[in-house]
C-alpha cells in the first residue's frame, strides 16, 4: 500500500522535531559552563540516568555478591554430600557383612536354635516397649 508523501510529513509533524532534525545541534554536549553550544536536553534528564546508573550499579554489585554467596554454598553443600556419600558407602558394608553373619547362622547345624533364641529376644524386647508405652 502506497502512502501520499503528505501521509510522511503529517506523521513528522505529529511527532515533533527528531534528533536529526536541524532544531538540535550537531555537536556533542559539553559539560563546560562556559560553552556556547546550547544543551539540547534538560539538565534533569542528565541527573537522572545519573541516578538510574547508580541504582543499577548498586544492583549489579549485590547480584555479583549474592551469585559468589550461592556459589560458596553450593561448594559447601557438595562438600557436605560427598561426605554422607563415604558414610553410606562404609555402613553399606558393614550391613552387608552383618547380614552375611545372620544368613551363616542357618547353616550350621544349631541355627535353627539360634533363630529361636533371636526370635524369642526380639518379641520380648518389642512386649517390654509396649508395657512401657501402655502404661505410661
Amino acid at each position: 500500500m502506497q502512502f501520499p508523501s503528505s501521509h510522511y510529513t503529517q506523521q513528522a509533524e505529529r511527532r515533533g522535531p527528531s534528533i536529526h532534525s536541524s532544531h538540535y545541534p550537531n555537536q556533542p554536549l559539553s559539560h563546560n559552563p562556559n560553552s556556547t553550544v546550547q544543551n539540547p536536553w534538560p539538565n534533569g534528564l542528565e541527573d537522572e540516568n545519573e541516578r538510574l546508573q547508580k541504582e543499577l550499579n548498586q544492583k549489579v554489585s549485590t547480584l555479583r555478591s549474592l551469585s559468589i554467596r550461592i556459589g560458596d554454598e553450593l561448594k559447601e553443600q557438595n562438600t557436605f554430600l560427598s561426605s554422607m556419600a563415604g558414610a553410606f558407602d562404609r555402613s553399606e558394608g558393614v550391613l552387608r557383612s552383618t547380614m552375611n553373619r545372620v544368613l551363616g547362622i542357618g547353616r550350621n547345624s544349631s541355627g535353627c536354635s539360634l533363630y529361636c533364641y533371636l526370635l524369642c529376644f526380639a518379641s520380648l524386647v518389642f512386649f517390654i516397649c509396649w508395657l512401657i508405652i501402655r502404661f505410661r
